[in-house]
């Protein structure tokens, strides 16, 4: 039968442990069977640590072994006096650099440029999102614009006819009759399609510009500096005739043309001006009506998209920056007879000076004079 072994109990009732305690204050080791248990070291320490208990199952039979003595585990050191303060900074600093990551030769480095990319990688997603948003919010709007007949394509700033246009005419017709002395009225270039094709050719450049996206849009003219055509901006067209074979666009204004007769017309042989005021200048722009002059020369498949191809619109247009005007188009001068048509003066240096009572006088009856342009012939 074995018999239970009891361990005395200490007479003084147990004390806090301290790590400064004396050995003294210590419980004396128990001896079994003569054999002395193996001497635990004492553990001093200036520092609190933690202790960890080890008990035995109470259900679990001793064995020969001595019983155990207590196991201290030393942990985690607390910093400065217990608190959590001093330089417990310094200890998380410490544990930072002895990971392996940082530990290894250019770990900051490789921390650095990594957060560098996710930065970089968040700011191309935010851009990315807003863009994308911006987009939806405004979605890009193409404008159905007319198309333009198949002997022309459409310019970029606007439906047709908007765009910069060269209208190349020859002067028809010069009639005189509003006036009694015929070198008082005059026609650029002074010599008709019936005397030179070539020498009675006469180019007007205009900028058409759209003022509306939609159909149907309205559309103003404006000229560029021509040494004999009127200077206008802004002046509106009109359709007539849609969807007719003569569709057309027409304006209209008044000036005050000025002629420098062709002959003296005074006694003393002085220089003259005469003024036609009210005279009408009027242009129809055919959308539809096809061009015969000058006579189409053969042209690559390349030149010929270039030649009919009308130019953009621009503020500052210059000579090479108008496309030809693909169809056919009517220009006039015209002004009726009256009393005081025209009115003539005497010229110095270029300046007006006394008027020329004698001067021509009007023809009677209804009569006019006009200078008309154009860019087709008629079938003889």
């Amino acid at each position: 039968m074995a018999l239970a072994r009891v361990w005395p109990r200490p007479t003084n009732p147990p004390r806090p442990r301290s790590s400064t305690a004396a050995p003294a204050d210590r419980l004396e080791v128990i001896l079994e069977d003569g054999d002395p248990s193996p001497s635990t070291p004492s553990i001093r320490s200036t520092r609190p640590f933690s202790r960890r208990y080890h008990f035995r199952d109470a259900g679990q039979p001793w064995d020969d072994s001595p019983p155990p003595s207590y196991s201290f585990a030393v942990g985690e050191e607390v910093d400065g006096d217990g608190d959590g303060h001093g330089d417990g900074g310094e200890k998380r600093r410490r544990n930072v650099r002895d990971r392996k990551f940082i530990a290894r030769r250019g770990g900051w480095r490789r921390l650095l440029v990594a957060v560098v990319a996710l930065v970089l990688v968040a700011v191309a997603v935010i851009v990315g999102v807003a863009v994308g948003l911006r987009k939806k919010a405004h979605p890009t709007m193409t404008a159905n614009a007319p198309s333009a007949p198949s002997s022309s394509s459409p310019p970029v700033t606007g439906p047709f006819p908007a765009g910069s246009y060269s209208f190349l005419t020859f002067l028809d017709v010069v009639d005189a009759s509003c006036t009694a002395n015929p070198d008082t009225w005059r026609c650029y270039p002074d010599v008709t399609y019936r005397l030179s094709a070539t020498a009675s050719a006469a180019t007007f450049n205009w900028i058409i510009s759209a003022t509306a996206a939609t159909r149907p849009a309205n559309f103003t003219i404006r000229s560029t500096e021509n040494p004999f055509a009127p200077m206008f901006e802004g002046l509106p067209l009109q359709l007539l005739d849609e969807d007719l074979p003569t569709e057309r666009y027409a304006f209209l204004l008044s000036i005050d043309k000025v002629v420098i007769p062709s002959s003296a017309i005074t006694d003393d042989n002085a220089a003259a001006s005469c003024y036609y005021n009210g005279t009408t200048f009027q242009a129809e722009l055919y959308t539809k009506k096809p061009r015969t002059y000058p006579s189409p020369a053969p042209l690559s498949s390349s030149a010929s998209a270039a030649a009919s191809s009308p130019k953009p619109a621009s503020a500052t247009a210059q000579a090479d920056d108008f496309g030809p005007w693909p169809f056919a188009v009517r220009i006039q001068q015209l002004i009726d007879a009256g009393v005081g048509r025209p009115t003539c003066y005497k010229t110095v240096d270029g300046r007006l000076a006394d008027r020329i009572p004698d001067g021509p006088q009007p023809r009677p009856g209804r009569s006019s004079c006009s200078c008309l342009y154009r860019n087709w012939r008629d079938p003889n």
